[in-house]
């Protein structure tokens, strides 16, 4: 029978303390904070998905400056835990009994993600410029310049509730944003939000690649699992639901929560 199109296999692998133990420390931390980071990732990821994509009604406004103010913050989060990633690969992996040992040992995939990480931060770029900018920090010395400059368009708001969920300080989000979209430096602000969505995708995807066959490459050499792969069971879900079907709603009725 063919298998159904909804259903998902949940491989599941039994760590052993014991033998982690006997690992190479700086390896072994390395294993689990890169897993660590994907897990960060792999949420962050969903969330902004769901967030971009929610439907919202024709012609609200405030619902489609809610939508824009939760996918923006998560994609700052997305976009700095990428830097922080990065630190932490260069502070353990390029250890030199580490880099040299998995430089040979580690898949392809992952050693070709990695060399993309390696020119992606080596040089200037967004994760980076955003994570000390924006991300981590608020932007003190910008706000008085982008007020100047913001177009006479734009709608200074503010909207408030008395549920605290359902307020949105449109206005002083709009200013740090559009500072964080305009410094990313492309001739319109449509282009440096492309540029920003298509590099943090990229970006995630090539630590995604270095993250899994690091871990794999890691749990071979060490050989840290619990018992042989008969051992290892598997669950299945029949009926997964798509992401694409999830959407973030920007007003909750708080009655009741």
């Amino acid at each position: 029978m063919p298998q159904n199109k909804k259903q998902v296999e949940i491989y599941t692998l039994q760590l052993s303390k014991e033998k982690l133990l006997n690992s190479p420390n700086v390896e072994r931390n390395l294993f689990f904070l890169l897993g660590h980071l994907a897990n960060d990732l792999l949420i962050l990821n969903r969330l902004f998905l769901i967030t971009a994509q929610s439907t919202h009604i024709r012609d609200d406004s405030f619902v489609k400056r809610f939508n824009t103010a939760q996918a923006l913050l998560i994609g700052k989060i997305i976009t700095s835990k990428l830097h922080e990633g990065w630190e932490l690969t260069k502070k353990l992996y390029f250890i030199k009994e580490v880099s040299q040992k998995y430089d040979k040992v580690m898949p392809e995939p992952g050693k070709q993600a990695l060399k993309a990480l390696k020119r992606y931060f080596g040089k200037a770029n967004i994760a980076t410029s955003i994570r000390n900018e924006f991300g981590f920090h608020y932007p003190i010395n910008r706000i008085d310049k982008t007020i100047k400059n913001i177009n006479e368009s734009e709608e200074l708001l503010l909207y408030l509730s008395p549920a605290s969920s359902n307020t949105l300080y449109y206005a002083c989000d709009l200013i740090p944003n559009h500072e964080m979209i305009h410094s990313i430096g492309e001739e319109n602000m449509q282009k440096s939000y492309d540029r920003l969505i298509d590099e943090t995708a990229k970006c995630v995807k090539n630590f995604n690649d270095f993250i899994q066959n690091y871990m794999i490459a890691f749990i071979e050499s060490n050989d840290v699992l619990e018992g042989d792969a008969g051992d290892r069971p598997t669950i299945t879900y029949k009926s997964a639901p798509k992401l694409k079907h999830f959407k973030m709603p920007s007003v909750f009725d708080q009655r009741g929560m």
